[in-house]
């Protein structure tokens, strides 16, 4: 999940929040596609190797990953530091591909221990741990939480936070580094890590409250509610139950609830929280995109669709309602250890997946119809026009 679905969907959308959001130019080539091949390869070649427990498998296709991974990396980070945003959203960033690069070598260290080349040290398992919270709170979290200081204003819609906003990604970094070794080492400095972690989040909290006692008026042609907007908070509040069941982890003794207590960690923090908010930011996020596409080849005429009802708007609150149903039922299911809750939930799921995955096909039908494509003799943008935003 963290690799085929959360960490792809980063790397694509960096190709569109970098324009979008970022304030920086980054077009996709040659060489992106080879970098979609060699990740496209690489999740498939561990995920099938990991099924069939063939570890010398699983460790060209991690080489595979990165190498894709070292191409998005090279494309896109060299554009998004260079990018006059705030200086907290570049570190970010930056510690993001860091954290993303420490985990795959981690990963591929892992690997080469179960074929019996290297010798890690402390519990396998431990080191599991270890690579599995650096890709999910150095890489995933890091990114969304960093992206979403620019993303979240435009969304709500807010006014943009000031400042540097540089206590929140040296506060993560610090928690992540000192937590990381700790589930190695097990060096009682675990807690110290998660209280800077803890920290760093309460400050993104704050800088979400700001935005909030800051609203501005929403585009006329918003659908209300706006549920990409209840996506994206709903992921904040399956945000701070992670992180409740992350405390608990550090307090429990090894016991059977102590592995119950970990299945609620990873579904709050994998599908609650990050799951819910792809699925809230690409609900705007890729309408958008397909809305100025359609402007371009409309030869710089307006869609006749409003960039607000791409979507369908059952579609999105099937989605809306499914998640929120199967995520707390998965939750309750795995630490009740019953079957019946969690093959409820995870159909629930996988219907609200399908429903999205309706709306993404409208987009497609949208892009290849062209939308009533004007009758216009030139190509070229009429004089003094330009693009409206997509929002308007």
């Amino acid at each position: 999940m963290t690799l085929g679905w959360i960490t792809c969907t980063i790397f694509g959308a960096m190709y569109l929040v970098g324009p979008m959001a970022l304030r920086c130019t980054i077009v996709a080539g040659r060489r992106d596609v080879w970098a979609f091949a060699c990740v496209t390869i690489g999740v498939v070649g561990m995920v099938g190797h990991f099924w069939i427990a063939e570890y010398a498998g699983m460790l060209w296709a991690a080489g595979t990953l990165l190498l894709g991974a070292g191409l998005v990396a090279a494309r896109v980070l060299p554009a998004l530091l260079g990018a006059p945003i705030q200086a907290g959203v570049r570190l970010h960033l930056l510690f993001a591909w860091i954290n993303l690069f420490a985990a795959g070598v981690w990963g591929a260290l892992v690997g080469l221990s179960k074929v019996g080349g290297l010798a890690l040290p402390g519990f396998l398992l431990a080191n599991v741990y270890a690579h599995a919270h650096t890709a999910a709170l150095g890489w995933a979290t890091m990114v969304a939480l960093g992206v979403g200081y620019r993303l979240l204003p435009m969304y709500l819609p807010a006014a943009m936070p000031q400042g540097r906003l540089l206590a929140c990604p040296l506060l993560l970094q610090a928690g992540v580094w000192i937590l990381v070794p700790s589930l190695v080492l097990d060096a009682g400095t675990a807690w110290l890590g998660a209280a800077l972690i803890l920290a760093a989040l309460g400050v993104y909290a704050r800088d979400v409250a700001r935005m909030l006692r800051s609203p501005r008026r929403p585009p006329a042609a918003l659908p209300r509610p706006d549920l990409a907007r209840w996506h994206m908070l709903s992921s904040l509040l399956y945000l701070v139950l992670a992180c409740a069941a992350g405390l608990l982890l550090l307090a429990l003794p090894r016991s059977v609830l102590e592995l119950r207590v970990a299945f609620l960690y990873g579904v709050f923090g994998l599908l609650g929280f990050l799951g819910q908010l792809i699925v809230g930011v690409a609900a705007r996020l890729l309408p958008a995109v397909v809305w100025l596409q359609l402007f371009h080849s409309r030869r710089f005429e307006p869609p006749t669709v409003s960039v607000h009802r791409i979507f369908d708007r059952s579609l999105q609150t099937a989605t809306f309602l499914l998640w929120n149903v199967g995520v707390p039922a998965l939750a309750v299911g795995l630490f009740r250890a019953s079957t019946t809750v969690v093959a409820a939930a995870a159909l629930a799921l996988a219907c609200a997946l399908l429903a999205d995955g309706a709306n993404r096909l409208l987009l497609v039908r949208a892009l290849l119809g062209g939308a009533d494509r004007p009758r216009l003799t030139s190509a070229a943008a009429p004089a003094g026009r330009s693009a409206p935003p997509p929002g308007s």
